[in-house]
């Protein structure tokens, strides 16, 4: 006979081997590495079995809470992380140089051509063109890297 999980989870949850199967079974949920490959639902579900919310929600809401479509609509969210590369030697100075400027408040088209533009795309691996307005948000961003050196 294989006991898999369909074989445990007949088992009478009073018996000691399904304790058993369930301890087994909290270690390995214990166990997981924290950067695996599962999505945002499994993590969810871990947390809530762990803090014992699950539990609470299923005797409240009974066994169909909506629980698995809530996991299987999260498991396929996939979030998307920024990408931050470091400076080139030349971008750093070149940023250097630009911070320490005299007239702060303005910037000029020049300045987004040889300065901003090729170290934002640089930096976060996007594209960006020149802009009349609005350069503030890209300045700060390429400060927030800057200033972590």
């Amino acid at each position: 006979m294989v006991k898999d999980k369909q074989y445990y989870e007949s088992l009478d949850k009073r018996s000691k081997e399904y304790k058993e199967y369930k301890k087994r079974l909290e270690t390995a949920i214990d166990n997981k590495e924290a950067f695996s490959d599962e999505g945002a639902g499994d993590k969810l579900e871990r947390i809530t079995t762990k803090t014992r919310i699950k539990k609470a929600v299923k005797f409240i809401a009974g066994e169909d809470c909506g629980c698995n479509e809530r996991k299987e609509k999260l498991n396929n969210v996939r979030l998307r992380f920024p990408v931050v590369r470091c400076f080139t030697e030349q971008q750093y100075n070149d940023w250097t140089k630009f911070t320490k400027r005299k007239d702060k408040n303005k910037v000029t088209r020049q300045e987004q051509v040889d300065v901003i533009i090729p170290i934002y795309k640089q930096l976060f691996a996007r594209q960006l063109k020149p802009m009349s307005c609005c350069v503030k948000p890209y300045i700060d961003s390429i400060q927030k890297v800057y200033e972590g050196y």
